[in-house]
């Protein structure tokens, strides 16, 4: 287990949405305003209504109102191929949870190939070493589940 200095390091530097370090070929960080700031400017200086998002995943979230809050998700809900980086919905969700999910993931377009190279080549480095200790803390419990 990680100290928990790199587990909060960890959390400043990792995407909300993609879940992996936040690196050039995901775009620099940025803060996302989770419920837009279209619809409710009254929110836009919220601390509880930001993520650390990647330029990437804030730019396809855009002002979409039907992903999942990163900050609410919770273990078992996505399922993670490791070797080969694909996501999808966990085996039993109730419908409307199934449907969120995968809201999510068809519109951040979590699953594409650049995403599952990305999550592959992270967890071969996971394997080579500790490199999801400091990079990736979501990843690190779902590769302790597998």
């Amino acid at each position: 287990m990680c100290p928990s200095s790199l587990n909060l390091q960890a959390l400043t530097t990792a995407c909300a949405y993609l879940c992996v370090h936040i690196e050039r070929v995901t775009g620099g960080a940025t803060v996302d305003h989770f419920i837009a700031k279209s619809p409710r400017p009254d929110l836009t200086y919220e601390w509880d209504n930001y993520r650390l998002a990647c330029s990437v995943m804030n730019s396809r979230k855009g002002s979409f109102n039907k992903v999942l809050d990163p900050f609410q998700v919770q273990d078992g809900w996505f399922r993670l191929e490791l070797v080969s980086g694909a996501i999808d919905p966990a085996p039993g969700l109730d419908p409307t949870l199934h449907q969120q999910v995968d809201d999510t993931i068809a519109q951040l377009k979590l699953d594409d190939t650049g995403n599952r190279h990305k999550r592959a080549t992270d967890f071969q480095g996971f394997v080579e070493g500790d490199y999801f200790c400091q990079a990736t803390p979501r990843f690190r419990r779902a590769s302790s589940r597998s």
